[in-house]
Parts: structure tokens; sequence; C-alpha cells
């Protein structure tokens, strides 16, 4: 393998000036440099740059730290460094510390010990301590995608509390009122301020997620797939699901598809991410889309600056991510069940498709008086009990109610009503109240529904959205 004094022998020149040639620190004349990269050409010489580099106090190397090179967010914020990077004259090691700590403080270690410039850092949870190897041995240091606060080093985050938020109003918009999450694990805090988000855009319409519709994934597919299987096990009626990350909603699409259930006529699905699979799927998933170019452009950005000023303050840089609609989420198809079960007749699924979640409707016999201006639909019901029952449930679950109300001087002819009403559907509180006071809210509702016959059992007010 030629060497440098190969090259000046042939260029006809001294060592000093092939080094000044190659280095560009000082002027050669043309002539001179001509001679000396033919040599070099001719040569096939290669200068050993990590020994240029380790006599400047520099090794143009940037190392790249992430838990999961198999998913897709990851590899692409790898590719914009790596760019970013190139573009800026520094070559990037890329390390995959496949979410576990051992291998995380082991490539760190590797890094270190091949004297990286800098390191850019996506950790695989919220641990810190093995981060004070690089900042002992003053290696600059960008920590991405991981708030750590009580690291005084460069941040590049995204603010994950409003992409949370994002989601679940998205789903609240839609009419969604039974809704799940799929988490990620809990010690990353990326997941817990999705979720974290996610609640405060529910709590904000009066929804709360309930505890048992939240189910825990690992952040990939078959940790989706395993969580969303874990939902519809436990029957819980939801509409509609928002998983926290892309990969893990992609196992969750698998999921409800075995089950025979369409996305979204049977199950409205959100994911997080946006990753490039997001948009091949079918149907295309709306998700909550990450600026991975700004990220992965910034953290190179900073890591140069701290390069170039070792003592300047560190900066915590927050972006904002955004809501992706696709096709994978809609309005809640209020009148898809009803129909399905044949108790509806065309004006009633009419109504109950126009109604919004603050409105009330009743249903009661055939002489229920029905207040002026007050839209009135008859609907056979020849079954008795049974019959009615059928219609206040199918009624209730589609226009998702929060509460039945019973006039209480009719229930007193069967004092079953109430307790049957809570068996069938026990999600919803039933109250019974004065019939004056029932009268009240016969006149504020939406629609009056007359079931077609005479019986005790009548006169339930269905309340959807609105409590009182």
């Amino acid at each position: 393998m030629p060497n440098i004094r190969d090259v000046a022998k042939k260029a006809g020149v001294s060592v000093t000036t092939v080094s000044h040639v190659i280095n560009a620190t000082r002027y050669v004349e043309p002539h001179t440099e001509a001679r000396v990269r033919r040599a070099i050409d001719e040569l096939g010489y290669r200068p050993n740059i990590l020994a240029r580099g380790l006599r400047r106090g520099e090794t143009r190397t940037i190392g790249l730290l992430i838990p999961d090179n198999s998913n897709p967010f990851f590899a692409e914020v790898a590719r914009v460094v790596e760019d970013a990077g190139f573009n800026e004259g520094y070559s990037v090691i890329l390390c995959n510390s496949d979410i576990s700590d051992e291998k995380e403080a082991i490539y760190l270690d590797v890094l270190l010990s091949k004297q990286v410039d800098g390191l850019i850092l996506i950790s695989t949870n919220n641990h810190y301590h093995h981060l004070h190897r690089a900042l002992e041995a003053r290696v600059p240091l960008v920590v991405v995608d991981r708030e750590l606060p009580e690291l005084q080093v460069d941040q590049v985050l995204v603010d994950n509390q409003k992409g949370g938020y994002l989601a679940g109003q998205h789903l609240v918009k839609l009419g969604h009122r039974r809704i799940g999450c799929i988490s990620g694990p809990k010690d990353i805090i990326p997941s817990a301020g999705r979720v974290s988000g996610f609640k405060q855009a529910l709590a904000e319409a009066g929804i709360e997620l309930q505890p048992e519709a939240i189910e825990a994934g690992n952040f990939r597919y078959e940790g989706g797939e395993a969580a969303m299987t874990a939902l519809l096990n436990r029957k819980l009626k939801l509409t509609a699901v928002f998983a926290t990350n892309d990969l893990m909603a992609i196992g969750a699409l698998n999921a409800l598809r075995q089950a025979h259930l369409r996305v979204p006529g049977d199950l409205s699905l959100v994911g997080y991410d946006n990753i490039l699979q997001a948009a091949a799927v079918s149907p295309a998933l709306t998700t909550v889309a990450q600026p991975v170019t700004e990220l992965g452009q910034l953290s190179v950005s900073l890591l140069l600056e701290r390069l170039k000023d070792p003592d300047r303050p560190a900066q915590r840089i927050l972006l904002t991510p955004n809501l992706v609609e696709r096709e994978s989420s809609q309005v809640i198809p209020r009148i898809r069940l009803m129909k399905k079960r044949g108790i509806l007749n065309s004006q009633l699924a009419a109504i109950i498709s126009a109604m919004g979640h603050t409105d009330m409707l009743v249903i009661g016999d055939s002489g229920l008086p029905v207040p002026a201006g007050v839209p009135c639909v008859d609907l056979a019901v020849t079954a008795g009990l049974p019959g009615f029952l059928d219609v206040v449930k199918a009624v209730a679950e589609e226009l998702q109610a929060e509460k039945l109300v019973i006039a209480s001087e009719l229930t007193e002819k069967d004092s079953d009503l109430p307790a049957t009403l809570r068996e069938i559907y026990p999600e919803v509180p039933v109250q019974n109240l004065p019939h004056e006071e029932f009268k009240k809210l016969t006149r504020q509702a939406k629609a009056v529904v007359r079931t077609g016959e005479q019986t005790p059992y009548a006169n339930v007010i269905i309340v959807s959205g609105v409590t009182f």
C-alpha cells in the first residue's frame, strides 16, 4: 500500500508539500499541486483520515444510538441524521440498542472508544446514568425524542402531550365516546405524554378513559396485535382506538381483521408517527405525524454548534406534531347496528343519524302526548316488554347514551323495569323522575318515538352527551 513518502518521491516534492496539498493548509503552486494529485491518482494513495483527525483532535465522525432500527420511525430519523452529517463532512456510525439498557451502555462505550466527535442519542428509556460517561469524557451530546430534564445537555423533542391531544380531539369530533387506547411501555416518556394528552382531550369532552380500555404494548407490531386482541376480549363495545405508535396500530389493524371487524366501519383507528407504511396499509392509517426531517436536522445542527462552542448554554427545542387524516377513522355510524337488528323504520333511523350528542329522544307508548313542534315517529313494537327493551337498548347504544330516565309513576306499575334496564345496559345510569319533571324533559326532546301500543313499560327518555 503506497504511503505519503511514495507520493512525494513520484511527484518530485517534499512530504510536507504533499501534506499541504492533501489538507489545503498552505498555498501550493498550481503546477506543483497538479503533479502531486497526478501522483496520488496513479499510485492509488488514500490518506489515513483517522490518523489525520487524531492529530487535529477530531475524527469527523458522529455516533448515533437508536433504540430499534426495525421501527421505520427510527430508521427515518437515522437517514435524516446521516444525510445532514454527510452534508457537513461527517460520517455517521449507527448503533442499535434493541431496546436494551445493557446494549445501549456497551455501544456507548464502543462509540467513545472510537473517539467520535459527538453523540446523538435516542435512549432506550428515561434512564440516563450511563450517559455520564460521555459527559465525563467531554464528548458533546444531543438527546433526541427522550426528555431528560436532569441532564444539562442539548435536547430536540416533540410535544407528545400535544400529539396525544390531537388524536383524542379528532375522535371526539367524529362522535366517538367509547374509546380505547394502546399505550407504549410504561417507562418511556413519549408514551406517557401521548396518553396524557389523549386523556385530556377526552376529559374536555366529558369522557373518561376507563382503565380497562387501556392496554400496554411494546411499540412493535406484535405488541399492537396482542393489545388489540386483549381489548376485544374484554367486550367493551369500543368504537375507536388510539395506538401510541404506527407499528402497534398496524398490528391492531391485523387483529381487527382476524376478528372480522372492519376499519373504520366497525371501529376507527388512529396511530402515531406517520411512518411510510401508515399510508400504504389498507385502509390508510389516520395518524399523528412527527416532524422527522426537522428532528434529525436540528439534532445535527445543535451538535455542530456545540463542537464550535462547547461552553454555550444547553438548548431544549420542542417541535409540534400534526394530525394526518386518512381512511381508518370516520364519523361514528349511529344507525348501522339498529338497522342490522331490524328494529328501526326509516324515519327513526334518519332522526337518530341526525341527532347530536347534546340531544334527547323519548320512547313511549302510543298514548304519549307529543309537544308541539317535536318530531314524532311511530314504531310498532308487538313483543311487549322484550320488544320495547330492544328498542331502548339499540337506541341507547347508537346514541351512546349517558342516562336513561323513566317516569316514576309509570314504573310503579312494573317495578322490574329499572332493574331490567340496568341489567341489559349496565353502562348507563337509570334515573327515576316524578312525572312532571319527566314531562319537562319531554318538551326538550329532539324527537318522540311512539311504540304503537299501550304499555306500562314505556316513557323512557334517552339522554346522550349531557347531564342534568
